[in-house]
């Protein structure tokens, strides 16, 4: 086989190096954007519920944290007509009402953290409206 068609290209290692510089400083400028496109804004619409806790879900990943739905409302007809999703360690965990000769209780995972993002249904577009939104921690991810 002979490579009469293949052209070699050499580069010296400086313009290799300005060549990988240059796709750094791109990728990390598309980071900072796709960060801040991750991050959820007022009255951001959703078609669905599950696409708000994706959304929702994909964000608190790249801050490192985890979510979980929490309160909700619907209507007489059982649509959703309003969602909280929190970080999954807001609240605090109830009295123990088990004996205190309870060899290896479970350690304390929830902290009262402040994480919170609400969603409303909007009836007239029949999507789903961010309303709530906060991004306050108290606990390292």
């Amino acid at each position: 086989m002979k490579n009469e068609n293949v052209m070699r290209i050499e580069r010296t290692s400086e313009e290799q190096e300005g060549i990988m510089e240059e796709n750094a400083e791109e990728n990390n400028d598309s980071l900072e954007c796709s960060k801040e496109d991750l991050k959820p804004k007022f009255f951001m619409e959703f078609d669905s519920e599950i696409d708000a806790y994706d959304f929702y879900n994909e964000y608190a990943r790249s801050e490192g944290f985890s979510i979980r739905r929490a309160a909700y409302a619907a209507d007489k007809q059982g649509v959703l007509t309003s969602r909280t999703f929190v970080c999954c360690k807001e609240g605090l965990r109830k009295a123990d009402k088990r004996d205190d000769l309870t060899r290896n209780p479970r350690g304390e995972t929830r902290t009262n953290c402040g994480a919170i993002m609400g969603i409303k249904l909007v009836r007239r577009t029949g999507k789903y409206s961010v309303y709530r939104f906060s991004e306050e921690h108290n606990h390292h991810p």
